[in-house]
């Protein structure tokens, strides 16, 4: 049993070694960022999570066949805050957010993506917030953070919220 069990990993053991030290080094740089920016920065950690099936309990018989799914979209945002403590050690500390955005569209596009971004702009200003540099980290696919429209998006991205202010 234990030859088996042995035989079927052994294939994929450079796999997992692999993919352990990309996240490992991925963490480290993360850890690193969130250590290092500046005050007028934000940093976000974005990404859709699983369709989320909800099924209704006391259903009629014509709905058996019917579920509702919703996506669900995290976005993680740190900022610094300014921590007076005494006039001669000036700090900054990171104030974190998390916000849930709940959509009953399914497809996860990068417009969607677009749109979540310009809200949480809009949520940042409305803080008295105005950073002069975005870092996200995401992890997603190419159709929702990784494709040339998104891309664009991020290029454009400070022109775009330099006009709201």
């Amino acid at each position: 049993m234990l030859k088996e069990l042995l035989e079927f990993l052994y294939p994929h053991l450079k796999e997992f070694v692999l993919q352990n030290y990309v996240s490992r080094w991925q963490d480290l740089q993360f850890k690193k960022c969130l250590e290092n920016f500046h005050h007028k920065t934000i940093l976000s950690c974005v990404d859709f999570t699983e369709n989320y099936t909800m099924k209704i309990q006391n259903k009629v018989q014509s709905m058996h066949w019917h579920n509702f799914q919703v996506t669900i979209l995290v976005l993680i945002s740190y900022q610094p805050s300014f921590i007076p403590h005494d006039l001669t050690n000036l700090d900054y500390g990171l104030i974190k957010e998390v916000h849930y955005i709940i959509l009953d569209d399914i497809s996860h596009d990068t417009l969607f993506v677009q749109h979540v971004f310009m809200f949480h702009w809009s949520h940042l200003q409305n803080q008295g917030c105005t950073p002069s540099n975005h870092i996200v980290w995401s992890d997603g696919c190419l159709g929702k953070f990784k494709s040339a429209r998104a891309w664009y998006f991020l290029s454009q991205y400070p022109n775009l919220t330099s006009s709201t202010n």
